[in-house]
């Protein structure tokens, strides 16, 4: 078991629990489908994609290493941790002491 210290307090810290709701999510038209007494698509395919999108969702969840231990701390205490191996190179670097890369950063610079 591994202990990684993140300051995500949610899952994002596994990003293959994202993806496997996303292919859970696929089967949402279906459901609704299903649900709601709308017949649109044939019996087969609405089956086989049903399987096909939880087989894949299947897929991504075997591969998650659930013997690891996310370990939520603040941004201060962090500074010193480790950081995630999992998480991409550019992600890490720092912009300005003390200030870590932001991915979801827009400029303002069209305020000018």
């Amino acid at each position: 078991m591994s202990k990684i210290k993140t300051t995500e307090d949610g899952w994002g810290c596994v990003p293959e629990l994202k993806q496997a709701v996303r292919a859970i999510n696929q089967t949402n038209d279906m459901c609704y489908e299903i649900n709601n007494c709308v017949r649109s698509s044939g019996l087969e395919s609405l089956v086989n994609n049903m399987t096909a999108a939880l087989e894949h969702a299947i897929d991504i969840l075997e591969g998650i290493d659930y013997s690891d231990q996310f370990i939520t701390v603040d941004e201060e205490e962090d500074e010193d941790a480790p950081a995630d191996p999992r998480m991409p190179d550019w992600f890490k670097k720092k912009v300005l002491p003390g200030i870590k890369a932001d991915p979801f950063y827009k400029s303002d610079s069209y305020l000018d």
